[in-house]
């Protein structure tokens, strides 16, 4: 696999193993007491390494939002934050990390260095089954995907889905930039679960009258003939005739024609030009019934004459089946437009620039199809959209998922926390409602009768001028609409819930190397536990006086105290009540023999001296 080299990588490839342990400091809870969603004010490396003791492989879905790196400053264009990594805080924690070389980094080598450190902690906390999505312009895109394969491994790239950011703009020197781009990756891609897209009922309008499925609704608009399918990539199966009402054969257009003139005989595909299918002949076969023959003027088939066909043939799809096995999600997204975002937080009362839309969190947590207690990590929280997004999939289906957020800059209290406690307790609104009083799927039968498709389009537009304060045209879900606004005020109802609000305290080594006794003995243990095991610490168990806990059959014993210096020696092995098949025991001296502690499995480990950093 190729890797990328930019300078000041050899700095920061394992610069998270450098990154000092701090402790989380809780410095208020707000609704629900016992809520175990966090939002932690901080420098994002060092709280994500916080994080490391209790989350450690049990994070299910991360979701990030990184500077996309356009050079943007506060107060140009909309931004409240550097959308680089220009920040007087970064700027210092890159001078720290890189050293001298840092003056030689380009914008491009400083947002490589400060990202690499960053994913690989994030890679750590992730779940074997559990993905990250990952937002971020043409800017750095092809950088991401390189070092995101570097650290997650190439075969874990899920993919790049295209997301419309916007639908009109009127910048940029050769296209007008609408597109932004989620780069995904998985822990273990053999173990992440078939993503479900959502199935949209309202497209299932009809209903069946005979047979098996008679009462359920059913949609039969989907042409069994799309020009997009390559007929030269292994579907020498899918050009074969059907047999319309009339008796009459349909093929799809092309210049090579089936030599039997019989229904199903399929021939190979020569060129481009002959076209195919969506089934193979097989499915075919076994699916026929299926079929729905509807009468056009338009239709792209041919007959068995090589003259336009009479029919266009499409299939029935039964929303039953739909819902029980969900549709698979495409990998561009043209539903989450940056303008939502903006517009929910102006009736939330928050002011942020180009926040996501709470729309695609949601989509990204529902197409993961997470169970009730999934936990959701955001370590560039920005206006809190992650959260709300949990908050609200919750209050819908019950559930008890919890939310991660992080955030470097100042408003994590008064801007990010501050959301959250609105959606969580409901706010009131003086904003736009929107009506749609026209709508239009954007398929191909309706692409080729253009001209009348947009006359009625624009004449639904005109009409609707009379009943609101404004119109406007849009392309959203897929299709054409026409919307109405009207102003008005209004209530939304709080989703419940709670969050502790957590600073980064201090490091859990001073400066020369020992122990910082400010920091408390149960997070010394927390973190001499995790160092040994990987696993969360239980501080809530019954333990033996210094007992940490038993893993794997070894008893781990944090012999310490802040006002004394302890001793290991046979006085305090006496105090031991339990059995075990190995002991580790760290003190700040031992009187044992190497003999006796081999004999009777005893590994004594030097405070601080052997403990390890992580």
């Amino acid at each position: 696999m190729p890797t990328l080299n930019w300078i000041g990588k050899d700095a920061v490839v394992n610069h998270h193993l450098q990154v000092p342990f701090r402790t989380l400091e809780k410095k208020y809870t707000f609704g629900d007491a016992d809520s175990d969603n966090m939002i932690i004010h901080g420098d994002n490396l060092e709280a994500l390494k916080a994080l490391l003791p209790k989350y450690e492989g049990k994070i299910n879905c991360i979701y990030i939002d990184p500077p996309y790196n356009t050079g943007a400053k506060p107060g140009e264009g909309g931004w409240v934050y550097y959308d680089n990594v220009d920040s007087p805080r970064i700027r210092k924690w890159l001078g720290q990390a890189v050293g001298d070389e840092f003056e030689d980094l380009t914008r491009h080598d400083k947002w490589l260095c400060m990202m690499y450190p960053r994913l690989k902690l994030l890679q750590k906390l992730l779940k074997d089954d559990g993905a990250i999505f990952i937002s971020i312009g043409e800017e750095e895109l092809d950088n991401l995907i390189f070092i995101g394969s570097e650290i997650f491994g190439g075969s874990n790239k899920i993919s790049v889905i295209g997301r419309v950011s916007k639908t009109a703009s009127d910048k940029g020197s050769f296209f007008a930039p609408s597109l932004d781009f989620i780069v995904v990756f998985a822990k273990k891609v053999e173990s992440l679960k078939a993503f479900v897209g959502e199935v949209k009922e309202d497209l299932f309008k009809k209903v069946e009258t005979t047979g098996e499925k008679k009462g359920v609704r059913y949609r039969d608009d989907v042409a069994l003939y799309q020009s997009a399918l390559d007929p030269l990539r292994g579907c020498a199966n899918q050009r074969y005739y059907i047999k319309a009402p009339d008796n009459s054969l349909l093929i799809p257009p092309g210049n090579i024609f089936p030599t039997e003139k019989e229904d199903a005989a399929f021939i190979v595909p020569k060129t481009k030009e002959d076209k195919i299918w969506r089934w193979t002949y097989q499915t075919y076969l076994e699916k026929k019934n299926l079929l729905v023959f509807k009468e056009t003027k338009t239709s792209p088939l041919l007959d068995e004459h090589g003259n336009k066909a009479k029919y266009n043939v499409y299939t029935k799809s039964y929303l039953d089946e739909r819902l029980d096995k969900g549709a698979v999600p495409r990998n561009i997204w043209i539903d989450f437009i940056n303008r939502k975002g903006a517009d929910l937080l102006k009736k939330i009362g928050i002011t942020f620039g180009f926040p996501k839309p709470v729309e695609l969190v949601s989509h990204i947590l529902k197409i993961m199809d997470l169970n009730k207690d999934a936990i959701i990590l955001d370590s560039f929280a920005g206006s809190g959209t992650t959260a709300q997004a949990v908050l609200e999939y919750n209050k819908k289906d019950g559930g008890n998922r919890k939310f991660i957020l992080v955030e470097m800059e100042d408003y994590a209290d008064n801007l990010t926390a501050e959301r959250v406690k609105r959606v969580i307790k409901g706010y009131g609104y003086d904003s736009d409602v929107e009506t749609t009083v026209y709508s239009q799927e954007l398929t191909t039968n309706n692409l080729k009768e253009w001209p009348s498709f947009v006359e009625d389009f624009e004449n639904e537009a005109k009409n609707a001028k009379s009943e609101f304060d404004r119109v406007v045209k849009r392309i959203e879900d897929n299709s054409l609409k026409v919307v109405g606004i009207n102003k008005a005020k209004g209530e939304i109802t709080g989703t419940g819930g709670g969050f502790a609000f957590y600073e980064l305290g201090v490091p859990i080594f001073d400066a020369d190397g020992y122990l910082n006794e400010t920091v408390g003995t149960e997070k010394m243990r927390e973190y001499i536990w995790y160092s040994e095991t990987h696993e969360p610490y239980n501080a809530d168990r019954d333990t033996l006086p210094y007992l940490l806990g038993n893993h794997n059959g070894t008893d781990y014993y944090f012999y310490y105290e802040p006002n004394r210096t302890t001793t290991l020696d046979k006085a305090f092995l006496n105090t031991i009540a339990q059995k075990a098949e190995q002991y580790v025991i760290y003190a700040d001296n031992c009187l044992l023999s190497e003999s006796f502690m081999q004999l009777n499995h005893i590994v004594f480990k030097k405070i601080p001296r052997d403990i390890r950093k992580f």
